[in-house]
């Protein structure tokens, strides 16, 4: 479209030159339309070059955005996986304490039923020893008794 408007223009130089001067030589006005359409051409080759600067730094922009956006998707992800680790990490410390808990409760269990056995053993001993000086106190009187009735 724009050829098209920049060829109707350079027809109507031409045909205003025509005008004008119509004793010139048609080779000059040949050479007058070639030029006319040599700066035509600069114009649409420069409106080209300035579009296809301009499309490159769109294209620049958005190649920019996107990195920036991969950049930042990649720190999600990294945020992301440590938070993950650390919850796992926390998992696993909650999961030693309740395990440590355990032991500790059964050690304290243990200890609490060696405590009482050695209770009763005690308890034991001393009603085997209560039963026996009962026994030699009982024995001494029997003697004692036998020996007065003798006497």
């Amino acid at each position: 479209q724009l050829e098209d408007e920049d060829v109707r223009r350079c027809d109507e130089v031409v045909m205003v030159e025509e005008e004008e001067d119509e004793d010139v030589n048609p080779l000059w006005k040949l050479v007058a339309a070639a030029e006319q359409q040599e700066r035509n051409m600069k114009r649409r080759l420069e409106r080209e070059r300035l579009k296809m600067e301009q499309d490159c730094l769109r294209a620049s922009s958005t190649l920019q955005k996107i990195i920036k956006a991969e950049e930042q998707s990649a720190k999600i992800i990294l945020r992301r996986e440590k938070a993950e680790k650390e919850a796992l990490e926390a998992k696993e410390a909650a999961r030693l304490a309740h395990i440590q808990k355990e032991q500790l409760a059964a050690k304290q269990q243990q200890d609490l039923v060696k405590q009482q056995q050695e209770e009763a053993i005690l308890a034991k001993q001393q009603k085997i020893e209560a039963a026996e000086a009962a026994k030699e106190e009982a024995h001494r009187k029997e003697v004692e008794e036998y020996n007065k009735k003798m006497e």
